[in-house]
Formats: C-alpha cells, sequence, structure tokens
C-alpha cells in the first residue's frame, strides 16, 4: 500500500496459509521437523531461527520481490505489518534492512534484500 500524498508505503507479510503452498505439510517441514528450529547466522547475523529465515529467503528470491523493490525505492517511508508468520518475517527483513548486513561477502543477502 502506498499513500501517494505523503509517499509512504506499508509492505505486509501474510501469515501461514494452509490451504496453499503446500499447507500444512510445508509450514511442518519448514517449522517444526529437525532443524527446523535451530538458529543460523545469515546476512551476517547471529541466532535467527532457520525456518523464518528460509522463508524470508524464499520470498526475497522470488520474481515477485524483485518486481516490487522499485516500487519500495519511491517510497520516502517503509513501515512492514505481518500477523503470525508474516509477523515473524516482517521483524526479520526490518531487522536486517534497519541493521545493513554485517558481512559484506553475502551478496546473496544484501543484493536481495536492498531496493534502496
Amino acid at each position: 500500500y502506498k499513500l501517494v500524498a505523503t509517499n509512504e508505503c506499508v509492505f505486509t507479510f501474510e501469515g501461514s496459509n494452509i490451504e496453499k503452498h503446500g499447507g500444512r505439510i510445508y509450514d511442518l517441514g519448514r517449522f517444526a521437523l529437525p532443524g527446523a528450529r535451530d538458529m543460523v547466522t545469515w546476512c551476517g547475523k547471529d541466532n535467527l531461527h532457520r525456518g523464518t529465515k528460509d522463508e524470508l529467503w524464499t520470498v526475497m528470491h522470488s520474481a515477485a520481490y524483485e518486481d516490487f523493490k522499485p516500487e519500495l525505492a519511491t517510497c520516502h517511508k517503509v513501515t512492514c505489518a505481518g500477523h503470525s508468520l508474516g509477523g515473524a518475517l516482517c521483524d526479520m527483513w526490518t531487522h536486517l534492512a534497519n541493521n545493513g548486513v554485517e558481512d559484506s561477502t553475502d551478496t546473496d543477502c544484501w543484493t536481495k534484500l536492498a531496493w534502496w
């Protein structure tokens, strides 16, 4: 969503949707199976939840996100919102966007995340 008068944008992540994208089986694999809850390092940040990181990685490598980045670049201010899984993705996305990537060699992360 973009408020044209102030050039402020709201970027939203949806929560789990058991009716599409593999449903419960997908969520079980991404968030409940052994290893899914491990803490990992990504984008130079330690102690990120593997399941949430893997889901955000999938979003950031999607054609939809690539197509959306130029729109984000036109925003004076970006607010992120999400519910449930969407909230976790928003939290991780804003943490990375606001704090930068500490590992400059991790171009897979930075070039996919950055829109400015």
